[in-house]
C-alpha cells in the first residue's frame, strides 16, 4: 500500500524531512520486514513519484524548485489517475513518451483529446495537484501568531497544578489553531 505523510512543520521535532523518512524506513523494515522506500516533495503527485522511482530502501528528496525538472523527463505511463487507455494512446498516437513533452499543449487541448481526463493530464503533467500543501499555505502567506497567557501566583509551587495549568493553555492555543486553519511554522 501507499501512505502519504504531511511533515510540514516538523522539522524542529524530528529533523530533516530526508533522515526522517530513512528513520521510518529502516523502523518499517526492522519491525516488519518489509521493504519500504519514500519520497519527498512540495506535491502528494511529485512525493508519490519520486517513492517510485527511489528504488528499494530508498529516499529521494526533490526541492520544490527542482520539481518540473525531477517530472520532465518520467514517462508518462508514471501518471496517476490517467487511464491506461489514455497513457497508450499519448505514446502510440502522439508519440509523447515524457511528461515533458505534455508542456507544449493547453488544457482545451488535452481536454480536445481526451475529454474530463484531459485535466487530470494537464494538472499532473505541471504538478498542479489538487492535494498540495504548498499551494495552501502559499494562499495563507501572512504569519499569525497565537498568544495565551498564564497567570500564576509567586506562591504556588505545587509542579502538579502548573503543569494541568500549562497543559490546558497549550491544549487551548491547539484548539485555536485548528479552528483557525493556522498551520505551525517551521
Amino acid at each position: 500500500g501507499h501512505y502519504y505523510l504531511d511533515l510540514t512543520g516538523t522539522r524542529r521535532l524530528f529533523g530533516r524531512e530526508l533522515d526522517t523518512c530513512g528513520r521510518i524506513i529502516r523502523e518499517i523494515g526492522e519491525t516488519f520486514g518489509l521493504h519500504a522506500r519514500a519520497g519527498i516533495g512540495g506535491t502528494t503527485l511529485v512525493s508519490r513519484l519520486a517513492a517510485r522511482v527511489s528504488g528499494e530502501h530508498g529516499v529521494y528528496d526533490v526541492a520544490v524548485s527542482s520539481e518540473p525538472l525531477f517530472l520532465a523527463p518520467l514517462g508518462v505511463e508514471l501518471l496517476p489517475g490517467v487511464s491506461s487507455r489514455a497513457k497508450r494512446e499519448l505514446r502510440d498516437a502522439y508519440n509523447i513518451r515524457r511528461i515533458g513533452e505534455l508542456e507544449s499543449f493547453t488544457q482545451e487541448q488535452l481536454v480536445g483529446m481526451f475529454g474530463r481526463e484531459g485535466i487530470t493530464i494537464y494538472r499532473s503533467a505541471r504538478n498542479a495537484d489538487p492535494n498540495v500543501a504548498r499551494d495552501r499555505l502559499a494562499e495563507r502567506k501572512t504569519e499569525r501568531v497565537l498568544e495565551q497567557s498564564v497567570v500564576v501566583s509567586s506562591e504556588s509551587n505545587d509542579d502538579g497544578a502548573l503543569r494541568r495549568r500549562f497543559f490546558s493553555a497549550v491544549l487551548g492555543l491547539c484548539t485555536r489553531m485548528r479552528e483557525g486553519r493556522v498551520l505551525p511554522g517551521a
